[in-house]
C-alpha cells in the first residue's frame, strides 16, 4: 500500500470534492492504482447514486430536482477524460529528465 500524500489528494479533491473520504479514496487507489481511474470510479459512483434517485419530487413549497446535478456530473467526466487526467500516475511523476545531444557546430 502506497500513502497518497496530501498533493496528491488535493489534485484528486478539484474532480470529486469533498466526497469520498480520505480513506475511500486511499481504498480505491489501493485497488485500481491508477489516481485517474480513482477519480473517474468516484465521479461515476456520483452519477450512479443520483441515477436511482427521482428525477425531480415536487411537494407543496418545495421542488428537487437532480436532472441538473447529473448533467454537471456528466460534463465533469467528460472534462476529466478529455484533460489529459491528474498527471499523477507516471512512474516518474515528480521526476523529469532528458537526454539530449550536445554537438559544437565547429568541431567534427
Amino acid at each position: 500500500m502506497t500513502a497518497i500524500t496530501d498533493a496528491q489528494y488535493a489534485a484528486m479533491r478539484t474532480w470529486v470534492g469533498t466526497e469520498p473520504t480520505d480513506d475511500e479514496l486511499q481504498d480505491r487507489y489501493d485497488r485500481l492504482g491508477n489516481f485517474d481511474k480513482v477519480v473517474l470510479e468516484a465521479l461515476e459512483y456520483k452519477l450512479a447514486l443520483l441515477s436511482e434517485q427521482p428525477a425531480s419530487l415536487t411537494v407543496p413549497g418545495l421542488s428537487i430536482s437532480v436532472g441538473q446535478n447529473m448533467t454537471m456530473l456528466e460534463a465533469a467526466i467528460k472534462r476529466f477524460r478529455s484533460s489529459g487526467g491528474l498527471g499523477l500516475d507516471t512512474e516518474s511523476a515528480g521526476l523529469g529528465f532528458s537526454v539530449v545531444q550536445i554537438t559544437r557546430p565547429d568541431y567534427r
